[in-house]
């Protein structure tokens, strides 16, 4: 996920709305106005040392002005989304480190990597958990000849009291097809923020899965 949709859902998590809430600030949008607002002081600044013929007609003191107003804008809605996550959450480990990461939010500070840094670590901090279920077995008998793989994910449906997972199970001729067929989703992972489950065995990383493969 990119940062821009990072900073959106976790305004969206915070004000438990969809994009566009509270007062506009869910929106990727208001982060992509800081990233090109970014992305044209630097251009212009490096045509002006190169000599070159600078991209914009603006000068750099009103870009580097439109820098800091795109900055302290996502610097203060995210302030505000962890101040009411912060008010929400009874957790305390959760409330101390919400409480650093507002520290680190300097109001005299202009830094787009500072705010970045901000947006991933309150991210893992207040998103939840997905759990993948992957799946690779031999599943020849009498009836049928082949391996089965896939890889779905949980998930609940509106209004319902449980989670359901969500996949599509493919047969294929043999063991090396079968895991061919799911190797880079199983990869790509995140193993060190989501539950991942293997033939009904919790596993810590892609080498456990490897690992695992290997003696099926």
């Amino acid at each position: 996920m990119g940062e821009s949709l990072t900073y959106e859902s976790l305004l969206c998590k915070a004000h438990n709305c969809d994009r566009g809430g509270a007062n506009g600030a869910a929106d990727a949008d208001v982060y992509r106005k800081l990233e090109n607002a970014q992305r044209m002081l630097e251009v212009q600044e490096q045509a002006i040392e190169k000599k070159e013929i600078p991209p914009s007609n603006r000068s750099i003191n009103d870009l580097k002005h439109e820098f800091r107003a795109q900055t302290a804008k996502v610097r203060n809605n995210i302030l505000q989304g962890l101040r009411e996550i912060n008010r929400k959450t009874h957790d305390e480990k959760k409330k101390e480190k919400l409480l650093k990461l507002m520290r680190v939010l300097n109001p005299d500070e202009y830094s787009k990597e500072m705010i970045d840094d901000v947006i991933d670590q309150a991210w893992d901090i207040v998103r939840d958990k997905d759990r993948y279920y992957v799946t690779l077995f031999d599943r020849s008998d009498k009836k049928m000849q082949g391996w089965f793989a896939t890889v779905s994910k949980t998930f609940r449906p509106e209004g319902a009291a449980n989670t359901l997972a969500q996949g599509e199970s493919v047969l294929y001729p043999n063991k090396e097809a079968a895991w061919q067929s799911i190797q880079k989703r199983v990869e790509e992972l995140d193993y060190d923020n989501d539950e991942v489950i293997f033939n009904a065995k919790p596993v810590d990383s892609y080498d456990s899965v490897l690992s695992m493969v290997k003696k099926l």
